[in-house]
């Protein structure tokens, strides 16, 4: 079901750029700080805005994300060592003296 999801988005995408491409065909200069371009079409100077902005846009998310994965991973470590804690303290007997009677049978 997410696989037809996906791809109902792609076509969608898909029919959108072209719709784009075919709108937009006039040409333009783009000019920045230290770089003007020649005269390049409309919806490329668009699509390719639009894929620097998500390029960015995904930078900035994914270092948020690791910062979260490593946060993740020492809490995961901490429950790890707090469960190998609580199992040590089940082990131990309940009173001190029925620790030494069972030692004392044993020995």
């Amino acid at each position: 079901m997410k696989g037809l999801v996906g791809l109902g988005i792609g076509v969608l995408l898909a029919a959108y750029a072209v719709f784009l491409a075919a709108a937009n065909g006039d040409h333009v200069k783009v000019n920045l700080l230290f770089w003007a371009s020649e005269a390049l079409p409309l919806y490329a100077v668009v699509l390719g805005s639009f894929v620097l902005g998500a390029g960015a846009a995904s930078a900035v998310a994914s270092v948020a994300l690791v910062r979260l994965r490593l946060a993740l991973r020492g809490e995961r470590k901490r429950a790890s060592r707090l469960e190998q804690e609580v199992h040590g303290l089940r082990t131990l007997p309940l009173l001190p003296e029925a620790g030494e009677r069972a030692r004392a049978k044993e020995g």
